[in-house]
């Protein structure tokens, strides 16, 4: 889809972000420490569970890498009681403790979950998180200590001897500790792991067997699946994924050989708290036709791209990046409440598509680029949703697997939008910081702040000053 450029000038280009500081000169050796380990446990539910679970298409769909966290705590954890309300988290979310048969079924009980318990001799929980409080720069390795081993879980290569679901605690020297983990992003999304988290702290605080609530592992709608013609379900509109025998790795990302140019070591979070949002909206929400509308995420994404088209155009040149060259955006569409499966712990996301020509990127309003990003988010319904998912039902069900089409000049980005309740994850107390910890060249985060605000991730990149000076332009 390519949109006609306007010559319309910007909004208001007062900056409303902090100055970039730059990455330490030195880098943090200390985050390469060896942490004495107190124990290593496998945790099941307490609970039976069924034989197998059938995966749903968008679980097939978003299998690829293990979904990383980092939860801070001022506080230190009772781990017994943590690994006892974790036996009774595991009841509501007993996938996690499964394995893989195949890439589309997974064997309940016996696998459980991985949990790993240490004690660091040398860091601080300030030196854990001093990159969360403010714009700042720093070693996209950071992070990646606190985080379990990625050794058989990410990449994900459905091994049937790996955990789905691994956890680490780290207890630090003065105090205060760190509950890092990674999920298979093909058993579960963002939200659902997030909720798992947030309910295995209830059961910490409450800690009583008999309050447990079950959840159906459920992951297939009945109207997915009804298709009894044998006629191949129609390809939806504007359907770009390769399709592959799922016995193959397919093709690699098309942006590979751009690689050396736009990857790098650095990651940048650029904070935008409720001040800043509502400034924003308030200068580039206003539509002049009636019925129109577009919200203040719809505004920050349209920025995000703004940026990430500028940020390319320094890494690769004019000469590649042309302004008739088209670039794309895919944000993830979560139809939990569109269905009423809100409590559903299954991937519930799919990629929504926007394209644009680089000049319309570099010469429209953020009014206008919001408004474009508004209506392909409209299109998008009950009826739609479910011709998608049977769509990719039948070629999962046909033994095929399926990977977003992206470009050569990595000109197609992903921002995640993860508006998740993080600081309801409490334990013996509220966390008092939180990391995504994993970002790529070609991907943009958007995660509350928990006090009505964001932080925008990007990162292990070159050039992240560019990006952050895009950012502040408006």
């Amino acid at each position: 889809m390519s949109t006609p450029p306007t010559s319309e000038p910007p909004g208001n280009t007062t900056p409303t972000l902090p100055v970039l500081v730059p990455p330490p000169v030195t880098p943090p050796s200390v985050f390469y420490t060896v942490l004495s380990n107190i124990s290593q446990q496998t945790i099941l539910s307490s609970s039976a569970s069924p034989p197998t679970l059938s995966l749903s298409p968008f679980d097939v769909l978003n299998r690829g890498r293990a979904i990383p966290m980092l939860y801070f705590y001022s506080t230190i954890f009772d781990i017994p009681k943590l690994l006892k309300s974790l036996s009774f988290g595991l009841d509501r979310y007993r996938v996690l403790e499964g394995r893989y048969v195949d890439v589309k079924t997974v064997v309940m009980g016996g696998g459980g979950v991985s949990v790993e318990i240490v004690e660091d001799s040398l860091l601080n929980l300030s030196d854990c998180t001093d990159h969360l409080s403010s714009s700042y720069t720093y070693l996209a390795s950071k992070p990646q200590p606190l985080l379990p081993d990625p050794t058989g879980i990410d990449p994900d290569t459905c091994n049937p001897d790996a955990p789905l679901c691994k956890i680490k605690i780290t207890h630090f020297k003065i105090g205060g500790s760190c509950l890092g983990i990674r999920i298979q992003h093909g058993v579960v999304d963002g939200e659902g792991m997030t909720t798992f988290i947030n309910y295995w702290s209830s059961q910490y605080c409450k800690i009583t067997e008999s309050e447990i609530s079950k959840c159906s592992e459920s992951r297939v709608l009945e109207s997915w699946i009804t298709n009894t013609d044998s006629t191949p379900p129609v390809e939806p509109e504007g359907f770009k994924m390769h399709v592959f025998p799922s016995n193959e790795t397919g093709p690699p990302p098309e942006f590979m050989g751009v690689m050396p140019k736009i990857a790098g070591k650095s990651c940048v979070i650029l904070p935008f708290n409720s001040t800043s949002l509502t400034s924003l909206k308030e200068n580039h929400g206003k539509v002049e036709k009636k019925g129109d509308f577009v919200s203040t995420n719809d505004i920050l994404t349209a920025l995000i791209w703004k940026s990430l088209v500028k940020l390319r155009i320094s890494q690769l040149g004019t000469e590649i990046i042309s302004p008739s060259k088209t670039t794309s955006l895919l944000r993830a569409f979560n139809f939990r409440h569109m269905f009423g499966i809100e409590d559903s712990i299954a991937n519930n996301v799919f990629s929504i598509r926007s394209e644009v020509t680089v000049e319309y990127i570099l010469t429209c309003t953020l009014t206008e680029l919001s408004l474009l990003l508004r209506s392909d988010l409209q299109k998008n319904t009950k009826e739609s949703t479910s011709r998608l998912a049977t769509f990719y039902n039948y070629q999962v069900q046909g033994g095929k697997k399926m990977r977003p089409v992206f470009d050569g000049e990595g000109l197609s980005f992903v921002v995640s939008d993860w508006r998740f309740p993080w600081k309801e994850a409490v334990f013996e107390s509220q966390p008092c910081n939180y990391d995504h910890a994993a970002i790529t060249p070609i991907v943009c985060t958007i995660i509350s702040d928990g006090e009505g605000g964001n932080n925008v991730y990007h990162g292990e990149t070159n050039d992240v000053e560019v990006f952050v000076k895009g950012m502040g332009e408006f």
